[in-house]
C-alpha cells in the first residue's frame, strides 16, 4: 500500500536507499542511476529500473520480441538501441552510432548473431560479414575483395589462393616452391663464381698481353697503359733521356696530378743491387731495388714510379696487388662507398685510421682522386677527401735484416730519430723484419718503420756504422 499509505518523503527516502517506493514517472525523484549500474538487471528493483529509464535512460527493460515484426515503424528509438545492442534485433542498417559489441559472441557470429547485427559489424569493424560466393565467381582472383576471398575459401572452398582439399596438392606445390628457390639459388651461385672466374681470367689476360717480356735478366717489358702523377711532394719532376739515374734530363716536365700514357716498363739495370756496401747499401740502390722506369708514350722521356720514402706514379684500370694505410689527420672513419665515386652509396662499413688494407685496382674519382678498390671486396675508399687532404698512404712490403758491426742488440724508436725515444722493443743481430715505410733523412740516413707497428729502426747509426740491410 505504498502508493496510498507513504507520504512523498518516504517514498523518496526509499526509492533512492532501497529502490523501493519508486513512482513510475518521478521526474523529480533524484534517482543515483551510476549507483550499482554495472549489475542493474539483477540488483534494481523494478521501480529503479523504471525511473532510471525515464530519467537517463539507464535500466530500460524492453520486451524484444514483442512486434518484432513491425519493429520499424513501431518500437521506439530507445527500444531499438536497447534491442540491437542486448539481443541484435532492432538494428537499424543506418544506425553507425550505436555501440554494438562486436566481439561478444564473434566465436559463434554466424549461428548467434541476427541479420543486422551481422550488417552493422560488417560495415562498422568488418566482422560478421556474409558473401554471396557465387556471384562473380568466375573473376574472383580480381574481382572479389580480401574479405569475400577468406570467407568464401572458408565456407564453400572457393576463391582459395591455393587449392583445398586432403592437403597433398598444397604439399605438392610447397615442395615445387621449395626446390625452385633452391633451383634458382644455386643457378645464381654458378653464375656469380663463373662471372668472378672470367673476370679473374679477362683481368689476367689483359694484364699479360700488355706486358712483352724482352729480356728477363733486366726485367724489361713493353706496355701501354694508364698512369698518374701524384707525388707525395706535390712537386713537378724533370723526365730522363734514358732508364738510368744517371740519364741526362730532357728539360720535359711531368707536373703533379698530370695523368700519362705508359709504352714501356723497365727495372733497373744494376747488376750490384743486392750486394753489401760496407756491410750495407747505398740510397741509390735501394731505391733501385723497388722502382721501376716508366718510358711516357708521347716520347717526352723516362720517369720513375717511386723513391726511397717519396710515392710518385699509379697504375690506373689494371690489377694491382698493394698494401695501404688509411692515416687521416682529422682522426675520423671513412664510410667505404659501393662505387668508385666519392658521393656514392655508402655500404655501412668504415675504414678506421691506423688500419692497413689491401687493395686490388685503381680508378680515378671526380678527376684527381684516386678511387682504391678493396680487395676484399667490401667497396671503394680514396686517397683524399673532399677539402684536398691525403688521407691514404701506398705502403711497402719488404724485409730486412739487422745486422750491426758491433754485434749488440738495438732499442725500436718511436719516431723517425736515431736519438730518438725508445718504445720498450728491441731487436738482435741477424733478425730479420718487415718494414712499410722509408724516410729519408736529412744525411741520407733510410728511417725504417716496421709493419708490425713496434716502431722504427735504421740503416745507419753516424757514431756505430752500418746497421740494417735489406734482403728483399
Amino acid at each position: 500500500m505504498w502508493k496510498s499509505g507513504w507520504s512523498e518523503d518516504k517514498k523518496k527516502f526509499c526509492c533512492q536507499s532501497e529502490s523501493v517506493g519508486c513512482d513510475e514517472s518521478p521526474t523529480d525523484i533524484d534517482v543515483d542511476c551510476d549507483a550499482g549500474y554495472d549489475q542493474w538487471e539483477a540488483g534494481w528493483s523494478e521501480e529503479k529500473k523504471k525511473a532510471c529509464c525515464n530519467l537517463e535512460n539507464k535500466g530500460c527493460n524492453f520486451d524484444c520480441a514483442a512486434g518484432q515484426d513491425m519493429w520499424k515503424t513501431g518500437w521506439s528509438e530507445d527500444k531499438k538501441k536497447f534491442c540491437c545492442q542486448s539481443g541484435s534485433v532492432g538494428c537499424d542498417e543506418s544506425l553507425t552510432d550505436i555501440d554494438v559489441d562486436c566481439d561478444a559472441g564473434y566465436d559463434l557470429w554466424e549461428a548467434g548473431w541476427s541479420e543486422q547485427k551481422k550488417k552493422l559489424c560488417c560495415d562498422t569493424v568488418g566482422k560478421g560479414c556474409t558473401f554471396d560466393c557465387e556471384a562473380g565467381y568466375s573473376m574472383w582472383a580480381a574481382g572479389w575483395s580480401d574479405g569475400k576471398k577468406q570467407y568464401c575459401c572458408k565456407t564453400e572452398h572457393k576463391g582459395c589462393k591455393e587449392p583445398r582439399g586432403d592437403g597433398s596438392g598444397a604439399m605438392v606445390m610447397t615442395l615445387s616452391l621449395v626446390f625452385g628457390i633452391l633451383f634458382c639459388c644455386i643457378a645464381l651461385l654458378i653464375a656469380c663464381l663463373g662471372f668472378g672466374l672470367f673476370n679473374y681470367l679477362r683481368d689476367k689476360f689483359n694484364s699479360l698481353s700488355q706486358r712483352t717480356t724482352v729480356d728477363p735478366k733486366q726485367g724489361q717489358h713493353k706496355a701501354v697503359s694508364e698512369w698518374i702523377f701524384k707525388p707525395s711532394d706535390g712537386n713537378a719532376i724533370v723526365t730522363l733521356e734514358g732508364p738510368s739515374v744517371d740519364s741526362p734530363d730532357t728539360g720535359n716536365r711531368l707536373e703533379p696530378r698530370e695523368v700519362f700514357q705508359v709504352s714501356e716498363e723497365r727495372a733497373p739495370e744494376v747488376e750490384d743491387k743486392f750486394e753489401d756496401v760496407e756491410g750495407g747499401m747505398t740510397m741509390e740502390e735501394v731505391d733501385d731495388v723497388n722502382r721501376h722506369f716508366l718510358k711516357l708514350a708521347d716520347g717526352r722521356g723516362w720517369v720513375l714510379d717511386r723513391e726511397a720514402g717519396h710515392e710518385m706514379c699509379y697504375r690506373l684500370g689494371e690489377p694491382v696487388d698493394e698494401r695501404w694505410i688509411y692515416d687521416p689527420e682529422n682522426g675520423k672513419p671513412m664510410g667505404i662507398r659501393e662505387e668508385p665515386a666519392l658521393d656514392g652509396e655508402q655500404t655501412g662499413e668504415v675504414i678506421r685510421p691506423g688500419d692497413r688494407f689491401e687493395v686490388s685496382e685503381i680508378l680515378l674519382a671526380d678527376g684527381e682522386v684516386l678511387a682504391l678498390r678493396l680487395m676484399d671486396d667490401r667497396g671503394w675508399v680514396f686517397d683524399e677527401i673532399s677539402d684536398g687532404s691525403i688521407v691514404c698512404r701506398r705502403l711497402l712490403d719488404e724485409t730486412w735484416v739487422y745486422e750491426p758491426e758491433n754485434g749488440a742488440p738495438i732499442g725500436i724508436r718511436s719516431g723517425p730519430d736515431v736519438y730518438g725515444e725508445k718504445t720498450g722493443h728491441k731487436l738482435h743481430a741477424e733478425e730479420t723484419f718487415q718494414v712499410e715505410e722509408i724516410e729519408v733523412g736529412d744525411d741520407g740516413t733510410l728511417f725504417l718503420k716496421l709493419e708490425d707497428g713496434r716502431g722504427w729502426l735504421f740503416d745507419k747509426h753516424p757514431e756505430l756504422g752500418n746497421m740494417c740491410r735489406r734482403v728483399t
